[in-house]
């Protein structure tokens, strides 16, 4: 006998015990041979046996999908914001008389991940270095 748990649509979560008991879990006599995690909650126990559905599978499939380019993006995001950091110490460091070498580049580069931040952030870009110029005054007065 397993004790599994169900979601309040009456699918398998997923969690199964053959020892103890979850809370509000019900018994079972088996459950579905389906190593995938994805696929496990698109089971649904319904009078002694296990139904697949599989507009649920493709449902959980998508949100799953939508997670992982949520995390991608939060990464970039996150990858962009660090080289953002980097970038600025260069460019401040030049402003202070210190040689940077590849110094245009880099303003390039940092132009084009504040872009990016920004877009991610629901701001407007920034398009060129005037636009920059002309906000950080603003910011500054």
């Amino acid at each position: 006998m397993n004790n599994i748990t169900i979601d309040d649509n009456g699918f398998w979560t997923g969690m199964a015990c053959k020892v103890g008991r979850f809370a509000n879990g019900i018994d079972v006599q088996s459950i579905p041979n389906e190593l995938d995690s994805t696929k496990q909650k698109a089971y649904k126990y319904k009078d002694n046996q296990w139904l697949f559905d599989e507009r649920r599978y493709q449902e959980l499939l998508a949100e799953k999908l939508s997670l992982q380019k949520e995390n991608q993006s939060n990464e970039e995001y996150l990858s962009n914001k660090q080289k953002l950091s980097k970038l600025s110490e260069d460019i401040i460091q030049s402003i202070a008389g210190i040689y940077i070498p590849n110094l245009e580049e880099k303003k390039n580069e940092f132009k084009n991940l504040l872009n990016q931040v920004r877009i991610f952030e629901g701001k407007n870009p920034k398009l060129n270095s005037s636009d920059l110029i002309n906000e950080n005054i603003s910011h500054m007065q």
